[in-house]
Protein backbone atom coordinates (compact mmCIF):
# COMPACT_ATOMS: atom_id res chain seq x y z
CA UNK A 1 0.00 0.00 0.00
CA UNK A 2 3.16 2.32 0.89
CA UNK A 3 4.36 1.51 -2.43
CA UNK A 4 1.09 2.46 -4.78
CA UNK A 5 0.59 5.75 -2.03
CA UNK A 6 4.14 6.40 -3.11
CA UNK A 7 3.73 6.54 -6.77
CA UNK A 8 -0.13 7.76 -7.14
CA UNK A 9 0.84 10.77 -4.78
CA UNK A 10 4.26 11.65 -5.14
CA UNK A 11 5.56 10.27 -8.78
CA UNK A 12 2.58 10.58 -10.80
CA UNK A 13 4.75 11.35 -13.86
CA UNK A 14 6.22 7.98 -13.73
CA UNK A 15 2.71 6.27 -14.12
CA UNK A 16 2.12 8.39 -17.12
CA UNK A 17 5.17 7.23 -18.77
CA UNK A 18 4.32 3.54 -18.34
CA UNK A 19 0.75 4.28 -19.83
CA UNK A 20 2.91 5.77 -22.83
CA UNK A 21 4.65 3.18 -22.79
CA UNK A 22 2.04 0.73 -23.07
CA UNK A 23 0.20 2.83 -25.90
CA UNK A 24 3.51 3.07 -28.23
CA UNK A 25 3.35 -0.89 -27.54
CA UNK A 26 -0.31 -1.69 -28.15
CA UNK A 27 -1.88 0.56 -29.94
CA UNK A 28 -1.21 1.15 -33.46
CA UNK A 29 -0.29 4.90 -32.91
CA UNK A 30 1.86 5.39 -35.83
CA UNK A 31 -0.77 6.90 -37.92
CA UNK A 32 -0.56 9.61 -40.15
CA UNK A 33 -2.90 12.54 -38.39
CA UNK A 34 -2.91 14.80 -41.76
CA UNK A 35 -1.34 17.79 -40.19
CA UNK A 36 0.34 18.50 -43.60
CA UNK A 37 -2.62 17.70 -45.95
CA UNK A 38 -3.36 20.50 -48.33
CA UNK A 39 -7.21 20.63 -47.42
CA UNK A 40 -7.97 24.38 -49.33
CA UNK A 41 -11.05 26.10 -47.48
CA UNK A 42 -11.92 23.02 -45.69
CA UNK A 43 -10.09 21.31 -42.03
CA UNK A 44 -10.56 18.15 -41.32
CA UNK A 45 -11.37 18.01 -38.01
CA UNK A 46 -12.05 13.72 -37.92
CA UNK A 47 -8.79 13.14 -36.26
CA UNK A 48 -9.16 16.76 -33.62
CA UNK A 49 -9.53 14.29 -30.60
CA UNK A 50 -6.67 12.17 -30.76
CA UNK A 51 -4.96 15.87 -31.30
CA UNK A 52 -6.04 16.53 -27.94
CA UNK A 53 -6.11 13.60 -25.89
CA UNK A 54 -1.70 13.90 -26.95
CA UNK A 55 -1.36 17.53 -26.34
CA UNK A 56 -3.28 16.96 -23.45
CA UNK A 57 -1.19 13.48 -22.33
CA UNK A 58 1.69 16.02 -22.66
CA UNK A 59 0.47 18.58 -20.73
CA UNK A 60 0.28 16.24 -18.09
CA UNK A 61 3.70 14.86 -17.85
CA UNK A 62 4.97 18.43 -17.83
CA UNK A 63 3.34 19.18 -14.95
CA UNK A 64 3.26 16.11 -13.05
CA UNK A 65 6.23 16.00 -14.17
CA UNK A 66 7.19 19.83 -12.14
CA UNK A 67 5.06 18.50 -8.97
CA UNK A 68 7.60 15.29 -8.68
CA UNK A 69 10.84 17.74 -8.97
CA UNK A 70 9.03 20.19 -6.34
CA UNK A 71 7.93 17.04 -3.98
CA UNK A 72 4.60 18.03 -3.43
CA UNK A 73 2.29 15.29 -3.61
CA UNK A 74 -1.30 14.57 -5.18
CA UNK A 75 -4.38 13.63 -4.34
CA UNK A 76 -4.12 9.73 -4.02
CA UNK A 77 -7.32 8.90 -4.86
CA UNK A 78 -8.05 11.58 -8.01
CA UNK A 79 -4.54 10.34 -9.07
CA UNK A 80 -5.58 6.72 -9.38
CA UNK A 81 -9.00 8.01 -10.65
CA UNK A 82 -6.98 10.25 -13.55
CA UNK A 83 -4.71 7.49 -14.64
CA UNK A 84 -7.62 5.12 -14.94
CA UNK A 85 -9.32 7.27 -17.30
CA UNK A 86 -6.22 8.08 -19.22
CA UNK A 87 -5.93 4.44 -19.59
CA UNK A 88 -9.17 4.34 -20.56
CA UNK A 89 -8.63 6.94 -23.07
CA UNK A 90 -5.50 5.46 -24.09
CA UNK A 91 -7.52 2.21 -25.36
CA UNK A 92 -10.45 3.87 -27.35
CA UNK A 93 -6.67 5.52 -29.74
CA UNK A 94 -7.55 2.29 -31.65
CA UNK A 95 -11.33 2.48 -31.82
CA UNK A 96 -12.65 4.98 -34.74
CA UNK A 97 -15.26 6.17 -32.00
CA UNK A 98 -14.04 9.92 -31.56
CA UNK A 99 -17.05 10.76 -29.33
CA UNK A 100 -16.23 8.62 -26.47
CA UNK A 101 -12.68 9.60 -26.68
CA UNK A 102 -14.05 13.13 -26.58
CA UNK A 103 -16.14 12.84 -23.56
CA UNK A 104 -12.86 11.12 -21.88
CA UNK A 105 -10.94 13.72 -22.79
CA UNK A 106 -12.95 16.20 -21.49
CA UNK A 107 -13.41 14.14 -18.34
CA UNK A 108 -9.61 14.22 -17.88
CA UNK A 109 -8.62 17.66 -18.43
CA UNK A 110 -11.08 18.63 -15.63
CA UNK A 111 -10.24 15.24 -13.00
CA UNK A 112 -6.46 16.90 -13.75
CA UNK A 113 -7.93 20.34 -13.02
CA UNK A 114 -9.44 18.90 -10.21
CA UNK A 115 -6.36 16.67 -8.82
CA UNK A 116 -4.20 20.17 -9.26
CA UNK A 117 -6.04 22.54 -7.37
CA UNK A 118 -6.75 19.62 -4.54
CA UNK A 119 -3.11 19.36 -4.16
CA UNK A 120 -1.86 22.77 -4.00
CA UNK A 121 -4.77 23.63 -1.52
CA UNK A 122 -3.39 21.17 0.21
CA UNK A 123 0.12 22.27 0.28
CA UNK A 124 -1.06 25.72 1.37
CA UNK A 125 -2.47 24.35 4.69
CA UNK A 126 0.45 22.52 5.32
CA UNK A 127 2.89 25.57 4.88
CA UNK A 128 0.05 27.22 7.25
CA UNK A 129 0.23 24.93 9.72
CA UNK A 130 3.88 24.90 10.15
CA UNK A 131 4.27 28.63 9.76
CA UNK A 132 1.87 28.95 12.69
CA UNK A 133 3.29 25.57 14.86
CA UNK A 134 6.71 27.33 14.68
Amino acid sequence: MKLIRYFFQKRMVIILFLIFILINLFTKNYKHYCINKTVGWAFDITEFSLLIFLFSFYSFLFVYGIFALSKKETNLTISIGHAIIISVSAALLDNNNNGFLMIFNCISIIVFLLNMFKSLKTHKKLNKQTVHNS
